[in-house]
């Protein structure tokens, strides 16, 4: 039945009616017979049709409504039809109706045709793609096999989410403060919900089940942080395993090495620390990948360790052993705990080389566990005595950071001391954290270290809801023009105190907020982004004129 409608509808039907028009009007100067042979010849050729036919036409019944109500049956008849029909049998189907497919009418007919076949053949594939109208109206499940033979295409059709997702992520980063002090942090999504947004949701579903699709995303990731070094892109590789996980997309889940490390890591972030097991967990499992010398594998487990998230979790937990050790009188190359923590730090870190040269060789990190973290500790235990003599209302002599012999240039010395930091304000030990504050200011605007990401967004909003550090005279100074003013030489930094001071202006003395408003005024080097939002907040602190 379907076949025999099709076939009778390519013996007979016009695919240009408009150009068949014209020409039957013009091949003849009788206007009133041209009509009557086009009606004669693409009326619905059934003989005991044509009594019905009057009918109609005494209820006022148009023939346009006569037929688009016999498409629709027809449609549903042959839809019907379809379900009975083997694959050979769609296939051939799909052959003899495929052409009809320029027609709006007729189109999802077709459409439905092919959604029926396995594997759509590659020439009607081909006709799709070559036409921009036909390629855009497809749906995504035969979009998905064009995707699969044009690499092009697919990458033309998930770069505008790319963009969009790394859009989102720096909307949040920078989200403004509210004068009331309140914003939610970067950090507080947490992995189940950021896989629930529209763009990572749409990706998955770009992909469906193609292992093809996911690795050819996978290489996208890659090339794009190797030319932008924008660890957002590490964030959504992580993103969109995990969300196929929760779709239980077993076939591409389980053809990614990386599959159980990522698993095991987003439990960690979820929970918000890494604990002994988990830590022996991920690191044997980098370990056992080392040994097997698939560099490739390597690489996206680094970008998975070099996610925001993931790093965040990994220093705190770093943070959290600490404290833990310095009770138990043990030295940091005593835990085991605290070395798979320095290592996926590390590995983190150097994400990028390792994806980039596909080079990854493990060792100790000895300077870091045997001769950095012991300072550390020590400068913690001071910091605590300082606090308690204060209390006692007894002096103390506390040796600062400057006396140490670490500079802050190492990326893992600067983001292990910029999360003591945040610990610092935690605490609220201003004075401490004053100090250590304008060492790490020093380091960022002289040596070009680079803060961890996130870091200006916590130290923002955490300065925002206590903002009395910043009501105090000298202390508020010190952060202001010394911290502050120091870090907005770069676009980031410069974002982070706008938004600081968006919250918080009002609570700070007027000469000083001229002072910091002059010195943070944007420089040459500074984007557009960072200049228009300067001069936002100008226009935000003067109010209405």
């Amino acid at each position: 039945i379907s076949r025999l409608i099709f076939r009778a509808m390519a013996d007979d039907v016009i695919l240009d009616a408009n150009a068949y028009v014209k020409s039957a009007f013009a091949s003849t100067k009788d206007a009133a017979k041209a009509f009557s042979r086009i009606q004669k010849n693409n009326v619905v050729k059934i003989t005991s049709l044509q009594p019905a036919l009057s009918l109609l036409d005494i209820h006022d019944t148009t023939r346009t409504e006569f037929h688009d109500s016999l498409l629709v049956k027809l449609r549903e008849s042959l839809l019907e039809k379809l379900d009975t029909l083997d694959e050979r049998q769609v296939e051939k189907l799909l052959k003899e109706s495929f052409h009809f497919i320029v027609k709006d009418e007729l189109r999802d007919i077709v459409v439905t045709i092919m959604e029926r076949l396995e594997t759509v053949p590659e020439k009607y594939l081909l006709n799709i793609s070559e036409s921009q109208h036909l390629y855009e109206v497809c749906p995504v499940n035969i979009k998905r096999q064009i995707w699969q033979n044009t690499q092009e295409l697919f990458g033309e059709a998930v770069s505008p989410l790319l963009d969009k997702y790394i859009e989102d992520k720096d909307a949040k980063m920078f989200s403004q403060i509210s004068e009331d002090g309140s914003t939610k942090s970067f950090f507080n999504y947490s992995p189940k919900v950021r896989r629930q947004s529209e763009i990572v949701q749409g990706l998955v579903e770009m992909i469906g089940s193609s292992v093809q699709l996911y690795t050819i995303l996978l290489q996208f990731l890659r090339t794009l942080f190797i030319r932008t070094a924008v660890t957002h892109y590490c964030t959504l590789r992580a993103d969109l395993l995990m969300c196929l996980h929760d779709n239980k997309i077993s076939v591409i889940c389980d053809s990614d090495p990386c599959h159980k490390f990522a698993w095991c890591l987003d439990a960690c972030i979820q929970a918000g620390d890494i604990d002994s097991r988990k830590a022996r967990e991920l690191f044997l499992f980098l370990q056992s990948m080392a040994s097997g010398g698939n560099e490739e594998t390597i690489g996206d487990l680094a970008m998975l360790l070099r996610d925001p998230y993931a790093i965040n979790v990994i220093c705190n937990s770093i943070m959290k052993t600490l404290p833990t050790l310095i009770q138990q009188e043990k030295l940091p190359r005593e835990s085991s705990d605290l070395e798979f923590l320095v290592h996926l730090l590390r590995i983190g870190l150097q994400s990028l080389q390792i994806v980039e040269k596909q080079e990854f060789h493990l060792r100790q990190d000895s300077d870091i566990v045997v001769k950095f973290l012991p300072s550390l500790m020590e400068l913690m235990v001071n910091n605590h005595l300082q606090l308690v003599c204060m209390k006692l209302g007894e002096d103390s002599v506390q040796p600062g950071l400057a006396s140490s012999k670490f500079q802050l240039k190492q990326p893992m010395i600067i983001h292990i001391i910029c999360f003591y930091a945040l610990n610092l304000v935690k605490k609220k030990d201003s004075k401490q954290l004053t100090e250590l504050l304008v060492a790490i200011a020093n380091s960022h605007q002289k040596d070009n270290t680079t803060l961890p990401d996130g870091f200006l967004h916590q130290m923002a909003n955490h300065m925002s809801s206590n903002v009395k550090c910043l009501m105090e005279e000298v202390n508020g100074e010190t952060l202001l023009c010394k911290f502050w003013v120091p870090c907005s030489c770069q676009n980031e930094g410069m974002l982070h105190l706008c938004r600081l001071l968006w919250g918080v202006h009002a609570h700070i003395e007027p000469d000083l907020l001229d002072t910091v408003l002059k010195e943070m005024k944007p420089k040459q080097q500074h984007n557009e982004l960072a200049y228009n939002q300067y001069l936002t907040l100008v226009e935000h602190i003067k109010g209405p004129q």
